[in-house]
């Protein structure tokens, strides 16, 4: 994935520029995202690794800076830091992932199904939306409902299963 930072990115130093570079490629989101407002998991671990890397590896880069480059305020950059600190795989990319158990709870239904696919293959919303040709509002829908279901059986020990 090459990524080309546009004029939605704020400027920024070099070194800081390097690390978005680095973080987008690596958790497959755009700059724009990284600088929107969006509450996307993978977005959300992409911009945390963002903040932990520049607050590490940027020389006098402060919250206020580093907040700057997303477009956030210095205490949303401090709250990153903590999450970050308190659990290091809240930076880790966000993987939809399906287990295969004798267990079974909350089935995906079809259309799920096909949306749980296109988050396997890492689709953004947009691209989902072309490819499947189901409304964005229900795909937001279909993703919300299969967090749901997975956050659900991972809490009882039981996976979810793809009918």
């Amino acid at each position: 994935m090459s990524v080309i930072f546009s004029d939605d990115v704020p400027i920024m130093p070099t070194a800081m520029k390097n690390i978005m570079r680095d973080v987008c490629v690596k958790h497959r989101v755009y700059p724009q995202w990284l600088v929107s407002g969006s509450r996307e998991v993978r977005v959300i671990h992409a911009r945390r690794e963002y903040v932990y890397r520049c607050r590490n590896e940027v020389r006098n880069a402060s919250l206020t800076r580093i907040g700057k480059s997303i477009n956030k305020d210095h205490t949303t950059v401090l709250y990153a830091l903590r999450v970050v600190s308190d659990n290091p795989k809240k930076m880790e990319p966000f993987t939809y992932s399906l287990k295969t158990s004798e267990r079974y709870t909350h089935k995906l239904t079809p259309e799920e199904t096909i949306i749980f696919r296109l988050l396997e293959r890492g689709l953004s919303h947009e691209e989902m939306v072309a490819e499947t040709g189901i409304s964005s509002r229900r795909v937001s829908d279909h993703k919300f409902s299969i967090k749901r279901k997975t956050l659900r059986a991972e809490a009882k020990g039981l996976t979810l299963c793809v009918v």
